[in-house]
């Protein structure tokens, strides 16, 4: 019984979290003009990096984000585009 009302309980906060608009959800109070890179950076010459598809690069939005050197210090390609690399 306790699994069942467990249960239920979740489905109801995730149908709410769903029906919700996550713009509203995840507003950032970060003020730094610092990327996820630079901080990266500070902790000693990591990466932070991303991977991207073909159908991404053409969305102008994807590519300002992509080309911003503060957020990301590596791009990957998706693994559909790796597969003939790796595998001829």
């Amino acid at each position: 019984m306790m699994n069942a009302a467990i249960a239920l309980v979740l489905g109801a906060s995730s149908l709410a979290v769903a029906a919700a608009d996550p713009r509203v959800m995840i507003e950032s109070t970060y003020t730094d003009t610092k990327g996820l890179q630079d901080l990266a950076n500070s902790m000693g010459g990591k990466y932070f990096g991303t991977a991207t598809g073909l159908k991404q690069l053409g969305d102008k939005y994807y590519d300002e984000e992509l080309s911003n050197t503060h957020d990301f210090g590596v791009i990957t390609p998706i693994n559909v585009m790796m597969v003939r690399a790796f595998y001829p």
